[in-house]
């Protein structure tokens, strides 16, 4: 008898316990969460002056249970269609922003241009203004370089290319369409076309007089070159391959070449 009472009372006993459980649920809790500000610090740059830049800084208000994130971020302007030219001391990676959104964290805004890998950077932008945000401690500056549109969009308006000339071409935005240019060998020779740097946008092609396509293999990772060829003259037709996505749009716009 004893056995069926306290079994009857450890019952009892652990109805109470959930009984109490579940109303200590519905108890109304206040959840204090932190609240989170955001402040972009945005200095005008203006050309030819350098900077360094600055990591962000997060701090704490454990009075208003607030934390604060801050940017520092550097205004450039561009006056016109032309390409900036970003010089760095260090190699390190810098981000070019067309707009930013001021109320989320900086990572939730997308950069158009990721530099990394160089002391030296030009890029074609459209007339606007930008920012631009650095690793910590870069020291850098900008400048602006106006570039006129070329003409020679066709071979009978090819401009005429001397043997270990350099050349800039720019790709500039809704004026992408090719660029010819025409070189003369003087005796049977190799053509070799040399990028500056590797430029995974812009590719070339080689024609002879009547318009036929020539044979220019790999060299090295930015060089091509033919097999001996005749003498006489020879076109080299330059493009900018078609944007795939909105990531491609703002790469590859700037090429500096020669031949020899």
């Amino acid at each position: 008898m004893k056995p069926l009472l306290k079994n009857i009372a450890l019952k009892k006993l652990i109805c109470t316990a959930l009984t109490v459980l579940i109303m200590i649920g519905f108890f109304p809790f206040q959840a204090y969460a932190a609240s989170t500000k955001y402040v972009y610090k945005i200095t005008t740059l203006k050309q030819n002056k350098y900077v360094t830049s600055k990591e962000y800084t997060y701090k704490y208000n454990q009075k208003t249970n607030t934390e604060t994130y801050t940017y520092d971020l550097y205004k450039i302007n561009l006056p016109g269609n032309g390409y900036v030219r970003i010089e760095t001391k260090s190699i390190k990676d810098l981000y070019i922003y067309k707009a930013i959104n001021t109320k989320k964290d900086l990572y939730s805004s997308e950069s158009i241009l990721n530099l990394y890998g160089k002391r030296v950077y030009r890029e074609v932008l459209p007339k606007g203004t930008y920012y631009i945000r650095a690793d910590k401690w870069v020291k850098f500056k900008w400048n602006y370089c106006y570039a006129k549109w070329g003409t020679n969009y066709c071979r009978s308006r090819a401009v005429p290319l001397s043997s270990g000339k350099k050349r800039i071409e720019m790709f500039h935005y809704g004026r992408e369409y090719d660029r010819w240019f025409k070189v003369y060998l003087p005796q049977k020779r190799t053509i070799t076309v040399t990028y500056s740097a590797k430029n995974y946008y812009t590719d070339f092609y080689i024609y002879n007089s009547r318009g036929y396509s020539v044979r220019c293999p790999e060299l090295t990772e930015t060089s091509w070159r033919t097999p001996l060829l005749p003498k006489g003259t020879y076109y080299i037709r330059v493009y900018r391959d078609d944007d795939e996505d909105e990531y491609t749009f703002y790469h590859g716009r700037y090429l500096e070449f020669w031949w020899r």
